[in-house]
């Protein structure tokens, strides 16, 4: 469990932060270039892991240092032609500015592109709770995994918009990981835009 940062606090009354646009302006999943994949698999931290389309799923570990070091065993995998990528908020959280994080992520991206694979980005959807003084960081986050976006190759999915409700986080510590339902969402995200 990652700690919260002493600076975090609850949002006002509990309710929704504000939402900031984080939607990136590239061709969707169904366009052509972006071919339906014949394996895709999840790669995360572990707490994505429920209802997801995928193949199989890659736990690279808490921080993007982790996913980093798990890189050659995803490129070891010639059979995966799509790579759904879900990484960043841990790092945020261990107090990692959103420029920081986005130069790690950067070089995650680097690690594990191979021309032959499509790369999904899960954007990070925003904070609840103890965390949700961070989401200025976290939309800061996103907009930088906009500028990854490659048409054909890479997709950025934005998923500030698919949890947009704090019950999508109850019951899980600290407002990090989603709920089950909440969990169900960001598939259903993804499946909305996978046609």
């Amino acid at each position: 469990m990652v700690p919260a940062p002493a600076a975090a606090a609850a949002a006002p009354g509990g309710s929704t932060p504000p939402a900031t646009p984080a939607a990136c302006t590239v061709p969707a999943m169904s366009s052509p270039g972006f071919a339906a994949p014949s394996q895709t698999a999840l790669f995360s931290g572990g707490e994505l892991t429920v209802d997801w389309p995928v193949a199989r799923v890659i736990a690279g570990g808490g921080m993007l240092a982790d996913e980093i070091a798990s890189a050659p065993v995803v490129l070891a995998d010639s059979t995966l032609d799509r790579l759904i990528v879900a990484a960043g908020e841990r790092d945020l959280i261990a107090g990692a500015s959103a420029a920081e994080a986005g130069a790690s992520y950067d070089r995650l991206v680097q690690a594990i592109q191979s021309p032959r694979r499509q790369l999904v980005l899960l954007q990070l959807p925003h904070l609840f709770g103890t965390y949700a003084a961070l989401n200025p960081q976290v939309d800061l986050f996103n907009q930088h995994l906009c500028t990854l976006a490659q048409p054909g190759s890479v997709w950025v999915l934005d998923l500030t918009s698919a949890m947009a409700d704090q019950a999508d986080f109850t019951g899980q510590s600290g407002y990090l990981e989603p709920s089950l339902a909440g969990n169900q969402l960001l598939v259903r995200a993804y499946a909305g835009v996978n046609q």
